[in-house]
């Protein structure tokens, strides 16, 4: 006979080290990682006209753009150190992709204005220096 199914009991009390939720998702706000985040998103929210302002898509995305791109910080830093294995490589390069496409998402488009020439950078610093 079947012994009965406990509801009440959680089916997985430990998950294997690989399947854990990113140290990332749990900051408690007092960390480097943290702040950094925070940063992240009060310029994001800035740029999107202040929190009130922000949809609930923005909101969302605006929170998981702050943590890739506080990831791929820690992954450059991490790559400066030498210490960067191939799979790192292969992460750091979709969250590039993922934040670049966040960031066009949320309107952040390369400006539209026209590029400098030479002369025309000549002159510009010429009219300064004679102010």
């Amino acid at each position: 006979m079947a012994r009965p199914i406990r509801i009440n009991k959680p089916f997985v009390t430990r998950l294997p080290g690989a399947y854990r939720p990113h140290k990332l998702a749990k900051l408690d706000k007092r960390t480097r990682e943290a702040r950094r985040m925070r940063q992240i998103e009060a310029d994001l929210f800035e740029h999107v006209g202040g929190v009130d302002r922000a949809t609930a898509p923005q909101k969302y995305l605006i929170e998981r753009t702050a943590i890739d791109i506080v990831r791929l910080e820690l992954l450059d830093t991490k790559m400066t150190n030498g210490s960067i294995t191939e799979y790192d490589a292969r992460i750091s390069h979709a969250l590039r992709g993922a934040v670049r496409l966040a960031l066009r998402h949320l309107g952040a488009a390369v400006s539209a204005s026209k590029p400098a020439d030479a002369l025309g950078y000549a002159a510009h610093r010429a009219k300064g220096k004679a102010a």
